[in-house]
């Protein structure tokens, strides 16, 4: 009885996800699709080469950049707007938010000045084992890349001023639009201006951005700026501005660390890292993101009003939640690699060894997928406690052991080794962030749920990719002998059959995260209703 009572409070707490969530997941899905649409022509035209190594190292900066500025910006600006409004009002909050942006493009600015004089140094940090054509490429390819972050800070700014009035569908769409237009420059520049074309891209692309968000501020009527440049509410922004940028940052630096290490290695291996990595992130795109992105002003609500206790309460909901989906993702990427990797990318210059070298990364990377989504959701808890501090301390330490790791492992197993590396970091670094949530800040964070729920989705998932594991050579016989062998369709009897077999074992055995789900979508089916 006892057992029963506390499901159906979970449950209770739990059926009510903003439909914030739902629509973030559906624009996160278009966006991702329309990336792995754009890296498969990326491969093609360059496959595992200099060109592909050098792209994507230095195509790390402005997303690193973009997670300072835009993810760290937003960060500080959000609980503080809040509290703005909650205790002075909306005069005092919006007199704030003007002195931000103003400060937000100054930083910009700063940032995109110093990325442009000093490429050649930083190449040499960012990727210390590329000589000749590879760092003479990224020196150019950083120089063009940076003129897209003097746009990135008033993004940031205005991405935080909708969310915080629950506007999370614009700041969507533009994020689309940005991969849009980088999938216009990657399919008819490419091959006349080569890698360049794709750096180009990315300044044109942080353009529209930026005027989608001041198009949907405007039109919402969320703009009242005024002319402040100092402000207590800025002067303190700027004080937690540098540890919450850093706080936000984490996962980027720790895949940072790993090109660094792999410019040392044999040519094509940070773009066979680059390729793992970007499927295995595809469910942290769809089911992490969204649901922090949504939570966040709630999180910074609770714990603006103390109510420490509801806030335990929800941080523990969204995490069952999310490891609920994002486990046997994992385990579904992880069985079905190569499959996936030559669908995806086996085509023009990426032949057969590149698909290998690839799916051998990828194999690695998927174990820290649960990880790497947990941290995302559980950084925002830890900001919205202005304690950024001790993600840092935490990020720190994984960064030392990615690095040491990756280095050590490197030398035996290439950039296998690299990728087994981040994947030891990642789990270990969310094992430290919960448990110190739990005896420091919030008491009310239940773990022991959270593990029961875990090694019940952990046991189902196992269980779905031996499945997967035993399939694909009877698929293959089944489409042969049809005169069907076509990767394509390969995957797509794959991947529903391995979903429904999650689904119906996850219902023999009860799992209330199911019931969850699917109370949820019933509720938000019937508000968009006649």
């Amino acid at each position: 009885m006892a057992n029963e009572a506390t499901a159906s409070t979970w449950r209770s707490r739990c059926e009510y996800i903003p439909g914030a969530t739902l629509v973030l997941a559906v624009t996160g899905t278009l966006g991702r699709i329309i990336t792995l649409i754009t890296q498969t022509i990326i491969a093609r035209e360059f496959g595992l080469s200099v060109f592909s190594d050098a792209y994507f190292a230095m195509e790390k900066v402005p997303e690193l950049l973009i997670s300072f500025v835009a993810a760290g910006f937003s960060a500080a600006f959000i609980p503080m707007f809040a509290e703005y409004r909650v205790s002075q009002g909306e005069d005092e909050a919006w007199r704030f938010a003007s002195s931000f942006l103003f400060l937000s493009l100054i930083v910009s600015l700063a940032f995109t000045l110093v990325t442009v004089l000093g490429a050649a140094p930083l190449v040499s940090v960012i990727a210390p084992g590329f000589q000749g054509d590879a760092r003479a490429i990224s020196i150019r390819l950083l120089r063009i890349m940076a003129l897209s972050v003097m746009f990135l800070g008033v993004n940031a700014g205005l991405l935080g001023l909708l969310q915080s009035y629950g506007e999370f569908f614009v700041p969507e769409w533009g994020r689309i639009a940005y991969n849009c237009i980088l999938l216009g420059a990657a399919w008819t520049l490419s091959r006349g201006a080569g890698v360049y074309a794709l750096a180009w891209g990315i300044v044109l692309a942080a353009i529209i951005w930026l005027l989608i968000q001041i198009v949907g501020v405007v039109r919402r009527g969320a703009l009242r700026l005024t002319w402040v440049i100092d402000h207590p509410g800025t002067r303190r922004a700027v004080r937690k501005l540098l540890p919450f940028v850093i706080a936000v940052s984490g996962v980027e630096i720790t895949f940072m660390i790993d090109r660094m290490v792999a410019s040392g290695l044999s040519e094509g291996s940070i773009a066979a890292l680059n390729y793992a990595s970007r499927i295995v992130l595809l469910p942290v795109g769809l089911f992490a993101i969204p649901l922090r992105t949504a939570f966040y002003p709630t999180l910074s609500n609770l714990a603006a009003q103390s109510r420490l206790r509801k806030l335990g309460e929800t941080t523990l909901s969204g995490l069952r939640m999310l490891l609920f989906v994002v486990v046997p993702a994992a385990v579904g990427l992880a069985a079905l690699r190569v499959p996936i990797t030559r669908l995806l990318f086996e085509r023009g210059a990426f032949d057969s060894l590149a698909t290998r070298h690839t799916s051998e990364a990828l194999v690695l990377y998927a174990a820290g997928v649960p990880a790497v989504s947990a941290i995302f959701f559980l950084v925002t808890v830890y900001l919205s406690l202005g304690d950024p501090l001790t993600l840092i301390g935490f990020h720190a330490i994984s960064w030392v052991i990615n690095a040491v790791l990756s280095v050590l492992l490197s030398r035996r197993w290439g950039h296998q080794g690299i990728a087994g590396a981040t994947a030891i970091a990642m789990n270990l670094t969310v094992i430290l962030l919960i448990f110190f949530l739990k005896r420091r800040r919030l008491r009310s964070l239940s773990v022991k749920p959270l593990v029961r729920s875990l090694s019940k989705n952990l046991l189902v998932s196992v269980m779905m990719g031996s499945l997967l594991l035993f399939l694909p050579s009877k698929v293959n016989t089944l489409l042969v002998q049809w005169r069907l062998n076509l990767q394509l369709l390969h995957v797509a009897i794959l991947v529903p059959v391995g979903a429904l077999a999650y689904l119906g074992l996850a219902t023999v055995l009860g799992a209330d995260e199911l019931v969850t789900l699917g109370t949820t979508l019933q509720r938000f089916v019937k508000s968009r209703g006649p």
